[in-house]
């Protein structure tokens, strides 16, 4: 189906008494599908143009851009307060179009039909207006009005007039001269009327002959006579006339020529009496001799008299003929103007086409209407939300889906007797009103508001409201509407949830409290046992027994660095973790790990591969423990799951753009271990995770090496990506930023080697409450020639 123009609506819902209602993306959808009609939209209380269409713009010589900016002043010939008026009196008078002048971008002066309509713009009124350009036409309507006034001059004078007969509709259209004629007042007559004035000797005659005009086209030339109306007076009349087929219409003229068949009569009667006069006296010539001449004399004198008669019947045809010259001239030009008319009939049509099809897409529309209000009634239904509506005071003027088995109210209680405040806990009452009287003096919508409500049993209830002001046509507030969904059981969930998450950070704070205490008692004795350890490896020479040492040792080693983590992911989740901004050298640290997962690799029998770019910095800032602890798990596990093949660990850095000091690290750690389906890159992060549950078994392992490595990336601003398949390998990608600082490089230059003590025969004093930390502590320093005295704490 055609796209039907929104226009028709407009007039439509204007004519109900409604105000059609869109979004601006609605208008200017219309407006962009709009291209045969002249269409803007502007505000009626400033008068600026806010919205055109395509046609617009073109018609008057602007770009989209200058129009939109433009106020109806510049464009019109009439002041401010004229233009005004006209708007406001069209307004009134619903479908009155304003005839104007208006000016072009170059300049010209046209003359336009405005026909305008309210709309509501989200919510804003605003006029939608139509222009149709009637220059011509109008200067062609006062040709015509200046014709007309030349031809009813014309019918004075020559004793004529002009008529249209409609025969579908059997009713005749005078002229001013017609009316003079027939004796009647009034252009619209009944044709039965006319009949009525023809004399019945010439009634059927003048029937027939329009008969056979119409029906066969024969020439209407016929003379009657008519009695006329107003004073009875008999009167003969000559008419002519043709027929258009196309509107089943008679066009003719009538005159009436009583004066010139009297004058007629006359002129035979004198000539008769001329003639008997004569035959008279020369059959008595010689009886009356003595009086022949004196009857010559006198005929020669009615002679004159009929002559000068005859003269003024002459002026009077020439007089007529100039009318009927005149006549057909404005004939020509009504011709021209039917021509007109029947190209005006043809738009005509085609808005009634149009009408039509927006008659039934109105139709549409509304069953649309009514569906979605079913569906309205049908969501209030399932949501429980309470619609209504206040005045000014708060006091309900309309309530919808109350739930009196909830409020223990009905809507007999509560419209015109309660107000909306009144159903607040007396506690906050006029707090509340304060609070929604300014926010609907601000004009604003209050969205999603949370508040309490009493029932009518003292229970108190929570509410999720909307409210927004309302206006009269005049824009002036008459009150408030809203809509209520009861959250009364979303609010207790709400306070559940708060009371469970208080809940859960107590019992974070004591797995906290009891996993630092837990630290410090599993750290002492193995700290205890690594130092045992190392003495014990020092002084050993029996390869079996060292080698259990070293076991001992990786043992030891593996625990520590599990409690390590497990204290590292508290504080994550605690969020104590602290990032430290220290200057430190990143050579030396890179120098290490590079030293440490060599050793490791060649234990596998891999390949490890090293790239380091040259132009590295050597001293950063950073949190140096926290950069070797990421670099240090991630290459971890890719030795880990590697069981043949090689680890490659690249290292590159590039200047951040816009910052002096600031370059952005980047870590490359490639694998060709067992690799990792894409579908599991997530879970790998999770905390406890592994990809298969066989490879904790096989490869050992918590679960949190990468997810804590996950969060400190995280917290340093940068990035970690993967890439892998399964079965081929892993590449992971590591980029933090960090400072870069030129002091502290030149000072580190300067100062390369750092001094050495010799601590023999020093005595210091070591307060330990730990027995057998007190006694590893105690045999490290005197292995260096150092003196110690214990103490279990400072005191003693």
């Amino acid at each position: 189906m055609r796209r039907i123009p929104l226009l028709i609506c407009f007039v439509f819902c204007w004519l109900c008494g409604l105000t059609f209602s869109m979004t601006q993306a609605e208008l200017e959808g219309y407006l962009a599908l709009n291209y045969r009609n002249v269409v803007y939209v502007f505000d009626p209380l400033t008068l600026e143009i806010l919205f055109a269409n395509e046609r617009a713009c073109e018609y008057y010589g602007y770009t989209f851009e200058q129009f939109t900016s433009m106020n109806l002043m510049d464009i019109s010939l009439l002041s401010e307060g004229d233009l005004r008026d006209d708007f406001n009196e069209a307004l009134e008078v619903k479908q009155k179009p304003i005839i104007k002048s208006q000016r072009l971008a170059d300049g010209r002066i046209r003359t336009v039909e405005v026909h305008g309509w309210p709309i509501e713009v989200d919510g804003e009124t605003r006029l939608f207006t139509t222009v149709f350009d009637v220059t011509e036409r109008e200067r062609t309507k006062k040709e015509l009005e200046k014709t007309l006034v030349k031809l009813t001059k014309a019918e004075e004078m020559a004793y004529v007039g002009h008529y249209e007969l409609y025969l579908s509709e059997n009713k005749m259209v005078l002229s001013k001269g017609a009316e003079r004629i027939y004796g009647l007042v009034g252009d619209l007559w009944p044709i039965q009327t006319i009949n009525e004035l023809i004399l019945p000797e010439d009634r059927e005659k003048v029937t027939k002959s329009r008969k056979e005009l119409s029906q066969e086209g024969d020439r209407y030339d016929v003379s009657f006579s008519i009695h006329r109306a107003d004073d009875g007076a008999l009167r003969h009349l000559h008419s002519l006339g043709a027929y258009d087929s196309v509107n089943h219409v008679i066009f003719g003229v009538v005159q009436d020529v009583t004066d010139q068949k009297k004058a007629a009569a006359e002129l035979k009667a004198r000539n008769d009496a001329f003639l008997w006069t004569l035959t008279v006296g020369i059959l008595t010539i010689s009886a009356i001799a003595a009086l022949l001449a004196l009857s010559v004399l006198k005929q020669l004198k009615v002679g004159r008299e009929l002559l000068e008669s005859k003269r003024k019947i002459n002026v009077q045809n020439e007089e007529l003929q100039a009318a009927n010259e005149e006549l057909a001239a404005t004939n020509e030009q009504l011709a021209a103007t039917n021509e007109e008319l029947r190209a005006t009939n043809e738009e005509l049509n085609a808005v009634n086409e149009t009408l039509e099809s927006s008659f039934l897409e109105i139709e549409s529309k509304n069953a649309a209407l009514e569906k979605i209000k079913a569906e309205f009634e049908e969501l209030l239904q399932q949501t429980g939300a309470v619609v209504w509506q206040g005045d000014l005071n708060g006091t309900f003027v309309s309530l919808r889906n109350l739930h009196p088995e909830v409020m223990r109210f009905t809507e007999a209680d509560m419209i015109g007797k309660m107000s909306v405040y009144d159903l607040h806990p007396k506690e906050t009452r006029e707090e509340f009103r304060d609070f929604i009287t300014e926010v609907m003096r601000s004009e604003k919508t209050l969205i999603n508001y949370e508040h309490p409500v009493c029932t009518r049993d003292g229970h108190t209830r929570w509410v999720l409201s909307v409210w927004f002001p309302t206006y009269d046509e005049r824009h002036r507030s008459v009150g408030y509407r809203g809509i209520n969904i009861d959250i009364t059981a979303k609010k207790a969930l709400e306070e559940a949830l708060i009371k469970s998450k208080e809940e859960a950070q107590a019992a974070l704070k004591a797995k906290s409290a009891f996993l630092s205490n837990m630290s410090h008692e599993i750290r002492t004795p193995m700290n205890a046992s690594m130092g045992f350890t190392h003495l014990l490896l020092e002084t050993e020479e029996n390869p079996e027994k060292r080698k259990m040492l070293k076991q001992i040792e990786a043992s030891n080693r593996y625990l520590l660095n599990l409690v390590n983590k497990i204290l590292d992911l508290s504080k994550i989740e605690e969020g104590k973790i602290r990032l430290r901004e220290e200057d430190f050298n990143l050579g030396e640290m890179l120098d290490r790990i590079v030293d440490n997962f060599s050793h490791l690799a060649r234990a596998k029998a891999l390949d490890f591969f090293v790239k380091r770019e040259p132009e590295m910095p050597v001293i950063v800032q950073g949190d140096e423990l926290r950069l070797e602890q990421i670099l240090n798990n991630v290459l971890s596990n890719a030795i880990k799951f590697t069981e043949k093949g090689s680890v490659t660990f690249e290292m590159a850095a590039a200047p951040i753009e816009n910052s002096e000091h600031r370059m952005l690290f980047k870590f490359k750690i490639a694998d060709t271990g067992i690799g990792i389906e894409e579908k599991d890159f997530q879970r790998i992060f999770d905390k406890f995770e592994q990809v298969e549950s066989y490879l904790t078994k096989k490869y050992g392992g918590t679960g949190l090496g990468l997810s804590i490595t996950k969060e400190l990336i995280d917290r340093m601003k940068g990035t970690l990506r993967l890439d892998s398949s399964k079965g081929k390998g892993t590449t992971v990608f590591i980029e933090i930023p960090v400072t870069v600082n030129g002091k502290a490089l030149k000072e580190q230059d300067e100062n390369t080697l750092p001094e050495t003590y010799d601590l023999e025969g020093i005595r210091i004093l070591i307060a330990e409450d730990n027995e057998i930390t007190q006694n590893l502590m105690k045999r490290i320093f005197q292995r260096h020639g150092i003196s110690v005295d214990l103490a279990e704490n400072g005191q003693k």
